[in-house]
């Protein structure tokens, strides 16, 4: 990695005071740290690197990861894409175009009662009651 320049490195080292002193105080506001954090990620300087910082601080990492992330994200500058998550199986997309078919508006309320059914370690997910169920349609 590139060093910055000699004027650019002071002006990282002030940014880096001021991070920590406004984190150690928030008497100064959010507005403040936005502000400070906003102008240290334009230096390049990463969510993680912010986050030692301020754990090196002494300050609580878990508690400052998430102030982080959402001064960050306020800002627009996002760690995942949006959307970003599990994935939907092809099966289920599969069962709830059945569903939707066959029961139409309630079909939503007909899948997550089988899902309750189904977590349930007795009785109503049982073979015998489902075939019971197939039989009486």
């Amino acid at each position: 990695m590139k060093e910055p320049s000699q004027p650019v490195a002071f002006y990282r080292a002030a940014l880096k005071c001021r991070y920590l002193a406004t984190l150690a105080e928030l008497s100064g506001g959010v507005a403040t740290l936005r502000q400070i954090v906003n102008q240290l990620v334009e230096l390049n300087v990463s969510r993680s690197e912010l986050i030692r910082w301020a754990a090196e601080a002494g300050h609580n990492e878990r508690s400052v990861r998430t102030l982080v992330s959402r001064l960050l994200c306020g800002s627009g500058i996002r760690e995942r894409e949006p959307g970003a998550g599990r994935r939907i199986p092809q099966e289920a997309l599969f069962l709830l175009a059945f569903a939707t078919e066959k029961y139409g508006d309630r079909a939503a309320r007909f899948l997550r009662a089988a899902a309750r059914a189904a977590a349930e370690p007795t009785g109503a997910a049982q073979p015998e009651a489902l075939v019971q169920l197939t039989v009486a349609a």
